[in-house]
């Protein structure tokens, strides 16, 4: 063995390598814990360019001790401190770290440095690189998520938290404040690491189709139906409910991945070849900035790997693994040959406009064509909302030549809380001191050398060359990229106050991020609403929840029942929602964590979100779950809450001020996205002068600054109209004299009010009307709505005595009015009554609007736009409930029922229940506490295998799990979805109670007394839906291996023991024992 002449000062021991590191890098230089993370970024970037660290100080010195093979050895625990620092003790960061080896976090950071070394060298150098190492980290994930033994614990949702992040420091604390990394954290460790670094091998995961955001419900059914069509078909979607994502969605699931949690959507079908040719059509030129967006946001290709091309008649995107070729709709009627793709795309299919005189062909010619030449086809359309509003040649094309795989209205898109039926507002409130002074200790370094509004950097307190310095800064982005660049970081090695410069832009960033509000602003949005309305607040971590308790309790007059909260990760969830959920009011408190996967939320009417981190779009649907208004009888809100700084050495009025307007413009964008803008409103009057303060300045430094900068400083369009708006208005608004105490964001896009709210002025009128449609007979809605309404009545009816019956049943006309003919158990019960009542009633109205305009069509042109009834009027009934009887939302209108003197109709049933909007239940039944709970028993074994398949956080929540897979397995019923084996379940001797809530309870019962269904006890439909979501079918077996001594094989022939029966048995009883 050769000799090392650092064994014996050094050897092997990981100790004295990182103290070696520490005294080289973070000692003796005045840095705080807080900024160790984006010192060692710093450190991780020198070793790739070849920099020595501990014992040597020039480029490729030998001496250096810490080499990239043991850097993460070096270097990882003081990472892991530095960030638990930065995220404070007992938040989520803190938590998830605790659980992980430093080490591996230290080795995740230096790879993610590798990652933006190698891209940062590509090409001319305008790739935006913190983009493009977020799509790798979160493609990344999304792949580890799928290797992970524990999928089923994490959908992903929570990763659109990366955005924005600006180093592999700020990447790692906010993939580690995500409390369900831990589903994924080790898998995805060894994904990164072994991921190739070169510079194509980067690029050709960038350009990957790789689904990693899950699908919502409504669109895999869309997805699964379009595969069962011979992925062939059309599917008429209502605005703003994610046609463009299923587009996505076919291309991923053709050419790469959907979503592990999607992923056996389409792994019994065919897929696509190599090299494809996709075409997407559309009917304006706007389209390929919405797809470049959505191919950005759901398959995390960055823009910069979706630069278009001309093309033959229109524009093109080149991937590493195909071509999407964009046309408009009106250019393919020119076109001389549409054969030969491999996916066909038609968007907003209900807006392609009538052919003009010199075209090649008409659009029954354009349909055939691609129909026959392309491999697949999915159509598009938004008629369901609006009417077609395009060339009728263009419909009778499309349905003509492709079958209708899915329809979804938006009542239905309400009711799945794809739009909401909310409103929600960003509310402004002050940091905690604690926190500010973490961000105060960064930003004065900061403002010492840069001055944000000018853009120029103290060159003489810096100790550097003028010409040595960037010379635009428009933010501090900017400086933030220089500082990562080669350029920058010769600049860190030769001046030490440039190096804390750049360590404190890059800590600053996530502190800001994780600030926390003042507990005062909180307590008063709950005082605003509860106890009287539910509301459920989502803190940081469980010492706020605890906190916030004992404050309601002590000191805000709340009762001790009245106010529940999950105070550790011990807590029975189950137990503790289910209080909340059996309350009239009160308050919910728990981590962002109450809203993940396998918990099934009760129904609130408020909810605050005081979450680290910025909104998303998931996380706000995931709210509006929460916020569900079945029976449209309550107004639900919800708060968004944002700390802010106002102190004035935290603050850096031009930089803050710019984020600040950029910030409440991607919100307002992202409110379009579901139908729902928010309002904006601040906490305190000194918060409100801050906010407008920072507006003025914002406006300020941006009115310096050049388009291109203004153009970069927002991802989407609708967030640039919305940015240029609220520029506007603070430009209009700098004219009045003296400070503002109300900003003027929170003026132009106020909060709307209810008449439970008591808080901050907002605009709205008192009992204002709900907008009546714009689309046909906008007039005359109140008589299309009382047939709707009528007919609905009987179409319930009707599907209970098809479908819960099974009876078939005559009716005539008879003196006027209608007469229904049930068998003799059924004839002269209540229900028969409201039968011949539904029909009678439908009947007539239908007659009188049918020629409302003095046409006979009139009322198939009206039900071609069918809005929904106002909430005023009527609800609509629960997707699951009308599954039960017959009627399948995806393909048929949804069920309403009226409101009648104020209260919901019911509808009574020949046993004695009644069927309502969202349950179906006996009346003389009580639900106290004291009542039978609602139980079914199923196989120990299953119900084992289940919790087993749940992350340690969602095990206590079994039922909810069950209740979900369950109601799945109704809905997908009424299109022949049941698993091959859905009559041939026996349930064992050994068995586990489970406990459903009436509603699911309702639907066993009811698709158990439905003739048809192969289901006779509702034991046996739970077990069915619970075999079904686990993948293990009754009776299947599979042979293990095992090897036992020869003696016991001899004492076992000897008295005649069948060794297999007994080892079997031996096994079972152990399980159970477990």
């Amino acid at each position: 063995m050769g000799f090392d002449p650092f064994e014996k000062q050094f050897g092997n021991n990981s100790k004295q390598v990182d103290e070696v590191f520490r005294e080289s890098r973070l000692d003796g230089r005045g840095l705080s814990e807080t900024q160790w993370p984006a010192q060692i970024d710093r450190a991780a970037t020198d070793l790739l360019y070849g920099v020595a660290i501990g014992g040597g100080t020039s480029t490729g010195d030998i001496g250096g001790v810490i080499d990239q093979v043991n850097f993460s050895e070096a270097t990882g625990r003081f990472y892991v401190d530095g960030l638990r620092d930065l995220g404070g003790s007992g938040s989520d960061l803190d938590r998830s770290l605790r659980r992980y080896d430093s080490e591996a976090v230290g080795k995740l950071a230096f790879h993610l440095n590798k990652f933006r070394k190698e891209l940062s060298e590509h090409g001319d150098g305008q790739m935006d690189v913190d983009r493009a190492v977020e799509a790798l980290v979160e493609k990344a994930a999304t792949e580890a998520i799928e290797d992970s033994v524990r999928v089923d614990a994490n959908d992903g949702a929570g990763l659109r938290q990366l955005r924005d992040s600006s180093s592999a420091s700020d990447l790692v604390m906010k993939l580690f404040s995500d409390p369900s990394v831990e589903a994924y954290a080790d898998a995805l460790i060894g994904t990164v690491s072994d991921r190739s670094t070169t510079t194509s091998g980067l690029l050709a995961r960038l350009d990957e189709a790789r689904m990693t955001t899950p699908l919502w419900k409504h669109q895999k059914q869309a997805l699964r139906k379009w595969f069962e069509s011979d992925q062939k078909g059309y599917v008429n979607m209502a605005t703003a409910t994610g046609k463009t994502v299923l587009g996505l969605a076919t291309i991923a699931a053709r050419y790469g991945a959907l979503h592990p949690v999607d992923a056996p959507i389409a792994e019994d079908y065919e897929t696509g070849g190599s090299d494809p040719r996709i075409l997407v059509v559309a009917g304006n030129n706007l389209l390929l900035s919405q797809w470049r967006e959505e191919l950005d946001e759901h398959l995390d290709i960055p823009k910069d790997r979706t630069v278009p091309v001309d093309g033959d008649g229109g524009k093109d995107i080149e991937l590493g693994w195909g071509t999407i070729e964009f046309r408009t709709a009106q250019s393919l009627l020119t076109t001389p040959s549409l054969r030969g793709y491999d996916l066909v795309i038609l968007d907003e299919a209900h807006q392609y406009s009538r052919r003009k005189r010199g075209d090649e062909r008409g659009w029954g010619d354009v349909f055939e064509e691609l129909v026959d030449g392309s491999d697949a086809i999915l159509a598009m359309s938004g008629s369901v909302d609006g009417g077609w509003k395009g060339d009728d040649a263009a419909e009778n094309a499309l349905e003509n030549h492709l079958d209708r795989c899915y329809r979804f209205t938006i009542p239905m898109a309400r009711n799945h809380g794809v739009i909401a039926d909310f409103s929600w507002e960003v509310h402004y409130a002050a940091a905690t001191e604690e926190d500010e002074t973490k961000l105060a200790e960064q930003t004065q370094i900061i403002r010492k050398n840069l001055d944000s509004l000018t853009g120029e950097l103290d060159a003489e307190n810096l100790g550097v060359d003028p010409d040595d310095l960037p010379t635009q800064v428009g933010s501090y982005a900017d400086l933030q990229s220089f500082a990562q660049s080669n350029a920058g970081n010769n600049l860190r090695e030769q001046s030490e106050e440039f190096d804390l410069l750049a360590t404190a832009l890059f800590t600053r960033r996530p502190v800001r991020w994780n600030l926390s509000p003042q507990d005062d602003a909180i307590v008063e949005l709950i005082k605003r609403h509860a106890p009287a309305q539910k509301t459920v607040v989502l803190v940081q971590n469980y010492d706020d929840a605890s906190r916030l308790r004992t404050r309601l309790v002590e000191n805000e007059g709340f009762s001790d029942d009245s106010v529940i909260a999950l105070e550790s990760g011990d807590d029975d969830r189950t137990e503790k929602i289910g209080r909340f959920k059996d309350t009239a009011g009160g308050v919910l408190l728990g981590s962002g964590k109450l809203l993940g996967t396998g918990v099934n939320m009760p129904d609130a009417e408020v909810a605050v979100n005081v979450a680290s981190g910025g909104v998303n779009a998931s996380l706000v649907q995931r709210i509006g779950r929460v916020l569900r208004n079945p029976k449209g009888d309550k107004e639900a809100r919800f708060y968004h809450v944002v700390p802010t700084a106002v102190h004035e050495h935290a603050i850096d009025p031009h930089e803050d001020g710019q984020q600040l307007l950029r910030r409440a413009a991607e919100f307002s964008a992202l409110g379009e996205t579901f139908k729902e803008a928010p309002g904006f409103s601040v906490a305190t009057e000194n918060v409100g002068v801050t906010v407008s303060a920072l507006e003025v300045a914002g406006e300020e430094t941006l009115s310096t600054r050049p388009d291109s900068h203004i153009g970069e400083l927002v991802d989407t369009d609708a967030a640039a109209d919305a940015l240029r708006e609220l520029r506007a208005a603070v430009q209009a608004d700098e004219a009045s004299a003296g400070e503002q105490i109300e900003p003027v964001v929170a003026r132009h896009w106020p909060p709307t009010t209810s008449d439970d709210d008591t808080g901050s002025s907002a605009s709205g009128s008192e009992g204002e009307e709900e907008p009546q449609s714009e689309g046909l007979f906008p007039t005359r809605n109140e008589k299309y709505e009382r047939y709707r309404l009528a007919l609905d009545r009987y179409r319930a009816a009707k599907g209970v005595a098809e479908h819960l019956l099974g009876i078939d049943y005559e009716f005539h006309r008879e003196n006027g009015s209608y007469v229904v003919y049930l068998p003799s158990e059924y004839s002269g019960s209540e229900f028969h009554e409201h039968l011949e009542e539904a029909l009678d009633e439908y009947r007539r109205i239908k007659a009188v609007v049918n020629g409302e305009d003095g046409e006979k069509g009139s009322l198939p042109k009206y039900r071609a736009e069918w809005p929904a009834p106002p909430k005023s009027t009527a609800a609509m009934v629960d997707e699951g409930i009308a599954a039960a009887i017959g009627t399948d939302y995806s393909e048929d209108d949804p069920l309403f029922f009226a409101r009648e003197d104020g209260e919901l109709y019911e509808l009574p049933l020949p046993d004695g229940r009644r069927l309502a909007v969202d349950r179906v239940y006996d009346p003389t039944e009580t639900t106290d506490d004291g009542g039978a709970p609602n139980v079914v028993r199923v196989s120990t074994t299953l119900v084992e295998v289940a919790r087993g398949r749940l992350d340690a956080e969602t095990k206590s929540s079994i039922d909810q799990t069950i209740e979900s897979w369950t109601r799945d397995l109704i809905v997908g019923s009424l299109s022949g979805e049941l698993p091959a084996f859905a009559g041939d379940v026996e349930i064992g001797e050994q068995t586990t109670p489970v406990e459903l809530s009436d509603d699911i309870l309702s639907f066993v019962q009811a698709s158990c007394e439905n003739e048809s269904s192969p289901f006779t006890k509702p034991d046996v439909l739970v077990e069915t839906a619970m075999r079904s979501a686990l993948d293990i079918e009754p009776g299947a077996t599979e042979t293990v291996s095992t090897e036992v001594s020869a003696d016991v094989a001899a004492l076992a022939r000897e008295n005649d023991i069948d060794l297999e029966a007994a080892l079997r048995s031996a096994l079972e009883q152990e399980l159970q024992k477990w």
